[in-house]
């Protein structure tokens, strides 16, 4: 019985959080499409104006953590088969999508990583240094990513080819330890970086999902006994 209530505590507090979080991304998505100004002023000009649409997705995922949340939460607390049945067949849902996306992305990971690393070294190519909109953020993107993970370019230094013919010859001074910057003290390439740090997510995305299922099951069956 202890068990039980340890689970059902755990639940409680568990959904509670995601309930939370639901809230939270509820009212940033709301803000980024009621006071669009606002958020680009925060997050600096060269947001582009495109980037904003992220409100959408923000609200779609905020209402879906909320109602997950809330049906876990509460069927929890009031020991509600009907909400937790209900919880447990969106959280099996979510489950089921998520492993068809990681067998289509075994399936198509080469296929998909010559389609990114194409796409990648050509915006790099074209963008990246430009003082348009689109070009400062991709820049300050890909600023942030190799500054972070010490990495030049997607595929290397041929991918700053375009902005190399503007500034005579030199790298981003991003891409190395020290200055000038050029292929001789280059950082490595980001690619296999960004691979294995979508991954790691991927992972970590998926423990947290097979966690809260193995705990509802556990639940479930001490509803079932009392």
């Amino acid at each position: 019985m202890s068990c039980y209530k340890f689970l059902k505590g755990t639940m409680i507090i568990f959904n509670f959080l995601i309930f939370l979080g639901g809230l939270t991304l509820l009212a940033a998505g709301i803000w980024v499409k009621v006071d669009n100004s606002s958020f680009a002023n925060i997050l600096g000009p060269s947001v582009n104006v495109h980037f904003v649409n992220v409100g959408y997705f923000c609200i779609a995922v905020g209402l879906l953590l909320i109602l997950i949340g809330f049906l876990g939460c509460v069927g929890a607390y009031k020991e509600s088969k009907c909400l937790l049945i209900t919880f447990f067949i969106i959280i099996l849902i979510i489950l089921i999508a998520q492993i068809a996306a990681a067998v289509a992305a075994l399936v198509y990971a080469d296929v998909a990583e010559d389609i990114v690393k194409a796409e990648a070294s050509q915006h790099l190519n074209t963008e990246y240094g430009k003082t348009d909109s689109k070009g400062k953020f991709l820049t300050e993107i890909w600023n942030m990513f190799m500054g972070k993970f010490k990495c030049c370019g997607y595929n290397g230094t041929s991918d700053f080819a375009g902005y190399q013919s503007e500034n005579n010859g030199t790298l981003p001074d991003v891409c190395c330890g020290s200055k000038p910057c050029n292929e001789s003290n280059a950082h490595p390439p980001c690619g296999d970086k960004l691979i294995h740090f979508f991954r790691e997510n991927a992972k970590i995305i998926g423990g947290i999902v097979a966690g809260i299922c193995a705990i509802e099951v556990c639940l479930e069956d001490g509803l079932k006994k009392t």
